[in-house]
């Protein structure tokens, strides 16, 4: 049966959601957002299946772009009811990587789409959600018992999720060492810049794209506090740059600490450290850096924050490359986008 909250090819989903659940033991929600005037709608379901077997809702997208401060308290409430019931029953958040899809297990029934747990979802928009069956339940159902596993998820009372409009995106010591940085006037024709002698060049275009891409260090695994057992997102301009041995290898590469004069007036203390001086990174931190990339790309209108850092995103931005150029001075280097 198809979904798509139309009359003429199977009507509202919540119409199904709704019969189903009235029968149903348990409940398992994969959702990549939802709304909270539908979990509110469905708060006393989910409280009544977690009393008797175990009701478990993942909120795939809401460590990484946060939620509302109503949307987090009615969570944490929530969750705390579930918990207090010992049926193995709560909320939980992706971590390590965002999860868009939509999957709904109820009164043994499986049903996967396009809609999430969401007012737009069951109703206002048009959907496409299907009941599985066959071999496609069985595989489904181990794919939703790795999803809800450490490896990929944590409850959300080990997660310390933004609360959209209250997130500090950048830690006060790189904000101060940002505002702090010098400036300088050189250009590319200025006589101690040797824009014949090119240091590296980094392929952002190959660097984005790659599954673990450091460029996107913001959507890896989040930090855990050992005295309070909490995990938090990475800071978002958190990033460095993975350099193989064909860039490193140059003898006139930085080895350690040098000063990085960017192509808009920046001097940034960078660094390379690692195996053969692969890591990239700014000074003290990986944050400085990430502000000055990022924030190029942000200020184009190429980037939103806490959405992922792609080839597309380089491309709409006109610039692939990032390049080092050898300068007069002793430890610095030229830095500059190019196409």
């Amino acid at each position: 049966m198809l979904f798509t909250n139309t009359k003429s090819h199977g009507g509202n989903f919540d119409i199904a959601f709704k019969s189903e659940l009235a029968s149903s033991a348990s409940l398992r929600i994969a959702s990549g957002y939802f709304s909270l005037d539908t979990l509110k709608q469905y708060e006393s379901d989910i409280l009544s299946k977690s009393s008797s077997k175990s009701c478990k809702v993942l909120l795939g997208m809401a460590f990484y772009e946060g939620l509302s401060q109503k949307q987090f308290d009615a969570v944490k409430s929530l969750n705390a009811q579930m918990v207090l019931r010992g049926t193995d029953s709560g909320f939980y958040v992706t971590n390590g990587r965002k999860y868009h899809g939509k999957i709904f297990q109820v009164n043994g029934k499986t049903f996967l789409g396009s809609s999430n747990f969401s007012c737009s979802g069951f109703r206002n928009n048009i959907e496409a959600t299907v009941q599985c069956v066959g071999e496609q339940v069985d595989a489904i159902d181990s794919f939703l018992d790795d999803l809800f596993s450490e490896e990929f998820s944590i409850p959300v009372h080990y997660a310390d999720i933004p609360i959209r409009g209250k997130t500090k995106l950048i830690s006060d010591k790189p904000k101060l060492i940002w505002e702090g940085l010098k400036k300088h006037i050189l250009t590319p024709t200025s006589p101690n810049i040797h824009m014949d002698k090119c240091i590296a060049t980094y392929d952002l275009l190959s660097l984005s794209e790659k599954e673990k891409s450091n460029l996107n260090v913001y959507f890896g695994k989040g930090r855990l506090n050992r005295n309070t057992g909490i995990i938090s997102p990475r800071p978002w301009y958190e990033i460095e740059i993975i350099s193989n041995k064909s860039i490193t290898s140059n003898p006139n590469y930085p080895s350690g600490s040098f000063m990085a004069y960017t192509d808009d007036g920046y001097i940034i203390p960078m660094k390379t450290s690692g195996d053969y001086k692969k890591n990239l990174r700014s000074e003290g931190g990986l944050q400085v850096f990430g502000r000055w990339l990022k924030g190029r790309l942000e200020d184009a209108g190429d980037l939103d924050k806490f959405t992922e850092i792609t080839p597309a995103t380089f491309l709409e931005y006109g610039k692939t490359k990032l390049s080092l150029y050898k300068m007069e001075n002793e430890n610095s280097y030229y830095m500059t986008f190019e196409d």
